[in-house]
C-alpha cells in the first residue's frame, strides 16, 4: 500500500515544497478559521505539532521533509560564543563558565571540541 509520498530526491519536489511551506504559512496567518478549506496544492503540508521553542512544525505530506515557522540558525549568538570560549581560553573552569554564562556545559564542552 502506497501513500503517495515521493523519495524526496527530486530537485524541483524539493523546491515545490518550500513553496508550499511559504503559502501555507501566509494562509494560516490570515485565515479566519483554522477549519478552512485548503486548497489541493496545500493540502501537502500539513501541521506537524510545535518544537520544544512553541515553533509550529510542518510536515510536507509529498516528500515527508519536516519543517519549522521562521528556523533560526544557531541558538546561541555568534558574540556570546566567542567571549565563552575567551574565557575558557583564560583558565576558566566549565562549572563556572556554565554558572555566569547560564549556558549548558555539554553545549560548551562542544563548542570547545568544534575549535
Amino acid at each position: 500500500m502506497t501513500w503517495g509520498l515521493g523519495s524526496g530526491t527530486n530537485k524541483q519536489d524539493k523546491g515545490d515544497c518550500e513553496d508550499q511551506f511559504q503559502r501555507k504559512k501566509r494562509s494560516l496567518s490570515w485565515s479566519p478559521s483554522p477549519f478552512t478549506v485548503l486548497t489541493e496544492k496545500r493540502d501537502a503540508l500539513v501541521r506537524n505539532g510545535h518544537a520544544p521553542n512553541g515553533k509550529q512544525l510542518y510536515c510536507c505530506r509529498a516528500c515527508g521533509r519536516q519543517s519549522r515557522e521562521n528556523p533560526t540558525p544557531h541558538a546561541y549568538p555568534e558574540a556570546l560564543r566567542g567571549e565563552i570560549l575567551h574565557a575558557y581560553q583564560e583558565r576558566s573552569s566549565l562549572r563556572g563558565l556554565t554558572r555566569t554564562f547560564g549556558v549548558s556545559g555539554t553545549t560548551i564542552s562542544n563548542w570547545i571540541k568544534k575549535k
